[in-house]
């Protein structure tokens, strides 16, 4: 054998006994591969091969570690970025993300997802589901403020859903996986792929399963009744995006590839006199707001700003024209969600009144039986546009 090999065979024995970390047995596997890479073509003899055997011995988390994943450039019309390398490695990445796992075994069942919510609107829920009609709906459709025209503010998860939901994300940004960029204009974030198929991460996705098909989408049908029936919210994309001054700094205007989104504003995690953890009340982050063009009288857009603060979830149509203005320090991190028809359908023009759900069909379970959101996250119709 010769001598050459032996380094990339060290670095996969130290894997293998435990004796290096899965970091630095990701730099060794890089180096030596690089290594064989630039000596097979001195002496004819195939490294790379020999050692695309070796490394079927070590864990497929700490081969995903070890990829040099393509950078992401673009600011706009950047979603196929990358889309050859993800293509080539799926396999490998969907079960190191498998190996990698969850921290907090909520979100990986779709149950669980309304424990998560807030108190508040989680005993107005539960109430409705017992009496799916108008009255009750009402007292849901309270908990959200209309803070601009087609824009309801509201807290949805519980502080403790909040933490849980950081340190999740936290950590699924650590994995030193490769993963796709969220979106054609957001280059830092995560995107989340049911199955792994586009080379997303595949963990979350049972709880956002269960938070889109039994709350967001019927908030979604509540809220905007002339505009979300029985199939335009049967699907949704969901990703994570992190904007920093090193990093994106703002989003340009635009409209989502939606015809409803979730936005919620992830906060950091502060610990509190008594030791315990909670979410920090001032933002991490200075600058970062948000604006929308909000139609006035004779039909003029005007912009009208929406401090984010930490915790709060907009709803809001997903036509309006929006915007993330410059960070100007620390980091803002947010969970977004489009829902849409199947295929990437989005609905724009109101529905005739006899297409419109009622109460019961929203919150009884009648329509969402079969019909609930699927979650194909991934596809790559749905990364034209983005979200702030």
């Amino acid at each position: 054998m010769p001598q050459f090999f032996v380094t990339y065979r060290t670095a996969v024995h130290f894997a293998v006994r435990g004796k290096a970390s899965l970091g630095v047995t990701a730099i060794l596997t890089t180096v030596a591969a690089t290594f064989l890479s630039s000596m097979s073509k001195v002496s004819g003899y195939s490294y790379e091969a020999a050692a695309s055997v070796s490394a079927s011995s070590t864990s497929a988390l700490s081969r995903a570690r070890a990829l040099v994943a393509p950078e992401c450039r673009l600011s706009s019309m950047g979603e196929f970025e990358g889309a050859e390398f993800f293509e080539e490695n799926r396999k490998l990445l969907a079960d190191a993300w498998g190996e990698y796992g969850l921290v907090h075994k909520e979100f990986a069942e779709a149950e669980r997802a309304k424990d998560l919510l807030h108190p508040s609107l989680m005993e107005r829920i539960r109430n409705l589901r017992n009496q799916p009609e108008e009255k009750a709906e009402i007292q849901v459709k309270g908990v959200w403020e209309e803070v601009l025209p087609g824009v309801f503010a509201s807290q949805l998860l519980s502080e403790e859903g909040l933490i849980k939901l950081r340190e999740e994300i936290d950590h699924l940004s650590k994995a030193g996986i490769p993963t796709r960029r969220p979106n054609g204009m957001n280059r830092f974030g995560l995107m989340f792929d049911k199955g792994g198929e586009f080379g997303g991460v595949p963990l979350l996705c049972e709880f956002l399963d269960g938070l889109v098909g039994e709350i967001v989408k019927p908030l979604a049908q509540t809220l905007f009744s002339d505009l979300v029936g029985r199939h335009e919210a049967n699907d949704y994309y969901a990703f994570t995006v992190r904007y920093r001054p090193d990093e994106d700094t703002s989003l340009a205007e635009h409209r989502d590839a939606s015809v409803v989104t979730l936005n919620m504003n992830i906060p950091s995690i502060v610990t509190k006199p008594d030791g315990t953890k909670g979410i920090a009340s001032e933002a991490e982050y200075s600058g970062s707001d948000l604006y929308f063009l909000i139609r006035g009288q004779g039909g003029v857009e005007e912009k009208k700003h929406l401090q984010f603060r930490p915790g709060m979830a907009i709803i809001h149509r997903g036509d309006l024209r929006h915007s993330a203005l410059p960070i100007e320090s620390g980091q803002r991190s947010n969970l977004i969600v489009w829902l849409h028809g199947e295929g990437g359908f989005v609905r724009i023009a109101p529905l005739d009144p006899v297409e419109r759900t009622t109460a019961e069909e929203r919150w009884g379970g009648k329509e969402r039986e079969g019909e609930s959101a699927k979650g194909a996250a991934g596809s790559e119709q749905r990364q034209t546009v983005t979200d702030s």
